[in-house]
């Protein structure tokens, strides 16, 4: 019976390790196709996928829908800029999902700088969130609504 429980918890432990493989996490798709990798490189107007082979594929950047590296996932998502009415693709990193809805934040880099005091902070990160519904842009989550739509996602607020 002991030998039974070791063999058991063995197996367990030998399919965790393999489950825990990074090899095949890290994925890019373009155009309708899937390319793992052990790594990916972005550059400025190309994606290169390292496979365990050795070989490097190069994918254009606006050809990118999706990403997953080192576990967090992006995909192009349209959003709707608020100061310009404009619906544009943009690359979100996805957060959460409930109910059919998905939630995907957007981070920026912000510098501010205050001519009065002659002051210069360097930048700092900032995150928008956004609800998406069946692929289309359902809500976007700012200082009003917060407080309920997060909670909803299981993501708690500070205050």
């Amino acid at each position: 019976m002991k030998k039974l429980i070791v063999f058991v918890t063995m197996i367990f432990i030998s399919a965790g390790i393999m489950a825990t493989n990074t090899e095949n996490s890290n994925y890019v798709v373009a155009k309708g196709q899937t390319h793992f990798g052990k790594d990916i490189k972005f550059g400025l107007r190309y994606t290169k996928v390292i496979k365990t082979t050795g070989e490097v594929v190069k994918i254009r950047n606006a050809e990118v829908d999706a990403i997953c590296n080192n576990g967090k996932v992006y995909e192009k998502m349209p959003v709707v800029r608020c100061d310009t009415k404009a619906k544009e693709m943009v690359m979100l990193e996805y957060v959460t999902a409930r109910n059919g809805l998905k939630l995907y934040r957007l981070c920026q880099f912000v510098e501010k700088c205050d001519p009065g005091s002659q002051t210069f902070r360097t930048a700092q990160p900032e995150y928008c969130y956004y609800v998406f519904k069946d692929g289309e842009f359902y809500l976007q989550i700012d200082k009003k609504n917060a407080a309920t739509a997060l909670p909803f996602f299981g993501i708690g607020i500070e205050s």
